[in-house]
């Protein structure tokens, strides 16, 4: 028996459903607020599992008698989070699902992070060597992960054998999250409220993720970190390829100072007087606007991954109707 985190995000809800069809019997961790019908037809071989990740016991618990973890459940960067709540979600979490790991025994563990967690620098190409550290360009978010995956590395120094994804935006069209990249892109355009940062976009579908995911579980070779990336596109031309495909006008808003000052200073304000999480710092628009090279041939050459590119991914959705 496998355990799966994240049953409530898009990549745990279309892992969970492709390990119950390839025959193996999946534990679903959740918490008690998701709901298990979206899951509960998807097979006979799937255990479902309440509980919370920040819970000590709740994790030890759904860990003991299960064979390899796959952690998905981390705090995305769209979620309404404080930088604490953020920070102790994400770390504290993983340390949690490691800790559980070595006290009962089980040793596999994929961890699913994100480019943005690279600690890749404006201009220079980062692959799957590239080290992972702090820089100017660190969001928020992309902290919480880099540190999370400090433990995921821990782990694997006591005794675990560990693979570490770090995932481009992922492209999906239904998942239980309420927001993901096509969704919210297919609204903006629809909006005309699409901004246009000078950066790229590094987009993967959500099949190959989870490809990805199952070859580099199956390969046996542990302890390395894979780049899941489909392509890139500046921002303009990818929101132009979805509005052309689906036949939309757009409108789309260059970022300027005047614009970012803005997004920033309702940010705060939004902060004191709504008591929610900071969304957008300084630190956001730096990365934003900035180009980042990454370059995952190896990962490519290693899971023998054919990568479906934005029109692929459009065409799929047309299929699916």
């Amino acid at each position: 028996m496998v355990l799966v985190t994240g049953a409530q995000r898009c990549i745990g809800e279309n892992l969970i459903r492709r390990l119950v069809a390839d025959g193996l019997k999946v534990r679903v961790f959740h918490p008690k607020e998701f709901d298990i019908s979206s899951l509960s037809l998807v097979g006979e071989n799937i255990d479902f599992f309440e509980g919370e990740l920040l819970d000590v016991t709740d994790v030890y618990n759904a860990i003991e008698g299960t064979s390899a973890v796959f952690h998905c459940d981390i705090l995305q960067d769209w979620e309404l989070a404080s930088y604490e709540s953020r920070m102790k979600y994400n770390i504290e979490g993983t340390a949690n699902v490691v800790n559980a790991m070595l006290y009962h025994g089980v040793s596999q563990l994929t961890f699913f992070s994100t480019l943005s967690a690279l600690g890749a620098i404006s201009g220079k190409d980062a692959d799957e060597q590239t080290k992972v550290e702090k820089n100017e360009w660190t969001t928020e978010y992309a902290l919480s992960v880099v540190l999370a995956e400090r433990e995921v590395w821990r782990g694997s120094v006591e005794g675990l054998k560990v693979n570490v994804l770090n995932c481009g935006d992922v492209l999906s069209y239904h998942c239980n999250s309420a927001h993901h990249l096509f969704k919210d892109s297919l609204e903006a355009i629809k909006k005309n409220s699409a901004e246009i940062y000078p950066s790229f976009i590094y987009y993967v579908a959500i099949d190959d993720v989870i490809e990805a995911a199952i070859q580099s579980f199956q390969a046996e070779e542990w302890n390395k970190r894979y780049l899941v990336f489909g392509g890139k596109a500046e921002r303009v031309d990818f929101y132009e390829q979805i509005a052309q495909y689906y036949s939309l006008s757009i409108s789309t808003k260059k970022v300027n100072s005047v614009r970012i000052f803005l997004k920033l200073t309702k940010d705060f304000l939004n902060s004191i007087f709504h008591q929610q999480g900071r969304m957008f710092r300084r630190v956001n628009v730096r990365y934003l606007m900035q180009y980042f090279y990454f370059d995952n041939t190896w990962t490519t050459q290693q899971l023998n991954i054919v990568w479906t590119d934005l029109n692929e991914f459009l065409n799929k959705g047309k299929q699916m109707k």
